[in-house]
């Protein structure tokens, strides 16, 4: 008897001693264990252990195609890679993470940044798995499982998440969602993940991507999403909204406006033109976004490509992103299913020089020559993409330099 007593200690001893990634196997859970021997304890902590273990091996959220995109860096392989891939649907990675355990019992699944699981995120569940798709690139992360009738805990396992310049989203009913955070700056910060997100619709406007009550679980409560910029013109293509669809009592900024070239005062052609609600569009956009209470943002059109990458561009280029890691960004569309989005024509793999690559009744794509107008007309003396975009939005749009220093101490990190 004193043999087996002995021998159930040691278990136990054990099993209390033993260590994860850094603060060790997670110990029985008082509630609901009042009544529980501890031979019934032993075997419930027996059942519930973890299946996946990483131990602090690195994991990549970006599909492998994707990935493969964003690192290259040669322009004709870029462009081979786009006529290759577009529409393919290379959505956001979503780990699996797997745990044993009694069948009939629900369970819940922690992530944390820190070891003590201070800022945890509480995922309940009925099964022994759960997808992954509330994880951020470049961060450690920390996970355990609790049955929540035996009221265990598993052992603490610990991963890296790959370094990322884009996140791409899923949110059930929307397409072409991603993290507008992620990007490297000349100044040698990075912008901030989790502060603006860009997209679809969410009102379902001509049949398009309408946001689900699953969907609308993950803005609030993974995304914490606080307001919404529409980007498209009231009664025409915006379905008569007027509140933010995730919820009416959001901020929610209505700032219509023709995209790529029409921003500026000295396009003209016999088809299109400058568009006259650009500087009070804009100026309300950046005065928007230079007050930290409406962070988290989701910024959208209809597509999430033409109005949603034009701000994206003069945005991030304002933080000082690369023209080639801006370009990249816009034509990450192409692998949506809101279609091809490229920089220019492409004669074979080659842009042409034009720079326009859709300009008919069915829309008008003009990435390169919109970049080429901000460097011809607006550059300074520094030759910076960044400095042009301010002057730009000075001189047009009445944004100040007040306003742009807000939004750059929210955004960059």
């Amino acid at each position: 008897m004193k043999n087996k007593i002995f021998s159930l200690l040691l278990t136990l001893f054990l099993f209390w001693g033993a260590v994860g990634c850094s603060a060790g196997t997670a110990a029985t859970e008082e509630k609901g264990n009042e009544n529980k021997n501890p031979e019934d304890i032993e075997e419930a902590v027996a059942d519930i252990r973890l299946e996946t273990i990483f131990n602090g091996s690195e994991i990549d959220l970006c599909a492998p195609e994707l990935r493969t995109f964003l690192d290259e860096q040669d322009e004709i392989k870029q462009c081979s890679f786009l006529l290759e891939h577009e529409g393919k649907n290379y959505d956001y990675q979503e780990p699996e993470f797997f745990w044993s355990g009694e069948k009939d019992e629900s369970f819940a699944v922690y992530f944390s940044e820190t070891r003590d699981f201070s800022d945890a995120r509480e995922i309940i569940t009925d099964r022994n798995y759960f997808r992954a798709d509330i994880l951020q690139p470049n961060k450690t992360y920390y996970w355990k499982v609790r049955g929540m009738d035996s009221g265990l805990s598993s052992e603490i396992d610990c991963f890296d998440t790959k370094d990322a310049p884009s996140r791409i989203l899923s949110v059930d009913g929307l397409k072409n969602v991603r993290d507008a955070g992620g990007w490297r700056t000349d100044s040698g910060k990075s912008v901030r993940y989790g502060m603006i997100y860009r997209g679809s619709q969410m009102n379902g406007y001509n049949q398009g991507a309408r946001l689900t009550e699953r969907g609308r679980d993950t803005m609030i409560r993974d995304l914490k999403i606080k307001s919404e910029v529409d980007l498209r013109r009231p009664d025409r293509d915006d379905g008569g909204q007027t509140e933010c669809a995730i919820d009416g009592s959001y901020p929610y900024l209505k700032a219509p406006f023709h995209p790529y070239t029409c921003i500026f005062p000295q396009f003209k052609t016999s088809e299109r033109g400058y568009d006259l609600r650009v500087p009070q569009s804009f100026q309300q956009i950046f005065e928007f976004l230079a007050d930290r209470k409406n962070y988290p943002v989701y910024l959208h059109c209809n597509a999430g490509a033409d109005r949603t990458g034009t701000i994206l561009f003069l945005l991030n280029g304002l933080l000082g992103v690369s023209y080639e890691d801006l370009t990249k960004d816009f034509e990450i569309t192409s692998f949506s299913v809101m279609g091809k989005r490229w920089r220019a024509d492409l004669n074979g793999n080659i842009p042409v020089e034009e720079g326009v690559m859709q300009d008919d009744e069915h829309n008008y794509v003009a990435w390169e020559k919109m970049y080429g107008m901000m460097m011809q007309y607006y550059q300074t003396e520094s030759g910076k993409l960044s400095d042009a975009i301010s002057e730009y939005l000075v001189q047009v749009c009445n944004v100040s330099v007040e306003t742009q220093e807000a939004v750059k101490d929210i955004l960059l990190s």
